[in-house]
């Protein structure tokens, strides 16, 4: 009897074109307009940038107080109130005790934001960052012995390099990067470069001013905001992290 039901079933089974029960398909998910695909190449996809070494060196304007006499605060390049320094350039400057000398920093990058507040048409010669002892040492400002006045910076064997336009009350961005080892000086006005590869650099005092130059005067007159000094030469994509702050 049970052999009897067994071959019925199966029989019924075959007449109503029945199957074997199987499992539902796993559900497939909609593609994500714009998501990356899985099979992307890993190394096409831009990591996150690698953050900015600490400068060795910053001026911290909160802890120069008092100020001198001739010097205030005032707005810096990004409206920012009392983020930068105002010089009358009256014998005004910030000494401050940083060691730049190449035998201690064989590389180093000075960067800075400022803004020419005097006369143009006067040609002043003037330092913003400078720490020079009379050999074209380490620094930068405003210069005519590169062909033409304008931002220089100094470049010890090669003296001066530079002469870029200067614009009254507009701020610029200014970098000097030094490598001793390669005789390597560059300078950048905003977009601008200048190069000088056979420069080496001597000693100069183990002490800098800003807003001046610690042997010649040369005193500025205008604003300087941000001065960082970098242990290293820094990347293109550096400065424009800094030029970006």
């Amino acid at each position: 009897m049970k052999n009897h039901l067994i071959t019925c079933l199966v029989a019924c089974m075959f007449l109503a074109g029945c199957t074997p029960a199987q499992s539902p398909p796993e559900p497939v998910a909609a593609p994500t307009t714009g998501a990356p695909s899985s099979s992307v190449n890993s190394a096409a996809v831009s990591s996150t940038p690698k953050a900015l070494s600490a400068p060795a060196f910053e001026l911290e304007i909160s802890q120069l107080n008092p100020l001198p006499d001739g010097i205030h605060t005032t707005d810096d390049q990004k409206g920012r109130a009392e983020a930068a320094l105002a010089f009358n350039g009256e014998s005004t400057r910030i000494e401050l005790p940083w060691n730049i000398n190449p035998d201690v920093h064989p590389q180093l990058t000075v960067t800075a934001w400022a803004r020419f507040t005097g006369e143009v048409a006067s040609e002043n010669q003037a330092q913003l960052v400078s720490h020079d002892n009379g050999s074209y040492d380490r620094g930068m400002g405003m210069d005519a012995r590169a062909g033409q006045w304008g931002w220089s910076a100094f470049a010890g064997t090669d003296q001066v390099i530079g002469g870029a336009p200067v614009r009254q009350n507009e701020w610029t961005f200014l970098a000097v990067s030094y490598d001793q080892a390669t005789k390597t000086t560059k300078l950048w006005v905003g977009d601008a470069e200048f190069t000088a590869q056979t420069s080496e650099m001597g000693e100069g005092h183990e002490f800098l001013w800003i807003g001046g130059n610690p042997s010649y005067g040369e005193h500025f007159v205008g604003d300087i905001a941000h001065v960082k000094i970098f242990d290293k030469v820094l990347t293109p994509e550096e400065l424009r992290a800094v030029r970006e702050e």
